[in-house]
C-alpha cells in the first residue's frame, strides 16, 4: 500500500470510530467528505503537495461543510487535525 493509501485508511478508521457516515473519497484519495449528527466535514489529507487553503475554504463554504486538514502520522496511526 502506498503512503496516501495508508493515510486514507487511518482517516477513514478515525471517522468511522467517531460516528461519521456517508464517507466519500475522491479518486486521488486526498479529499474526503463525511457527516455526523452534528457536523459535515470536508477533509484534506496533507501529503507532498501544496494545499490551496482559500479554495478548500471556498468549496467547504459552498457545500455547508467545515474544512479540515488531516496531518496523518502513519507510523503512529494518529492524526493531527487543523480546522480552517
Amino acid at each position: 500500500m502506498n503512503d496516501i493509501e495508508n493515510k486514507k485508511v487511518i482517516v477513514e478508521k478515525w471517522l468511522d470510530n467517531n460516528g461519521f457516515y456517508n464517507i466519500e473519497i475522491t479518486q486521488n484519495k486526498h479529499f474526503l467528505k463525511a457527516e455526523s449528527k452534528s457536523s459535515r466535514m470536508f477533509i484534506t489529507i496533507a501529503d507532498n503537495f501544496d494545499i490551496d487553503v482559500s479554495r478548500i475554504k471556498q468549496f467547504a463554504s459552498l457545500n455547508n461543510r467545515q474544512a479540515w486538514i488531516a496531518k496523518v502520522k502513519p507510523a503512529e496511526e494518529s492524526i493531527d487535525w487543523e480546522i480552517l
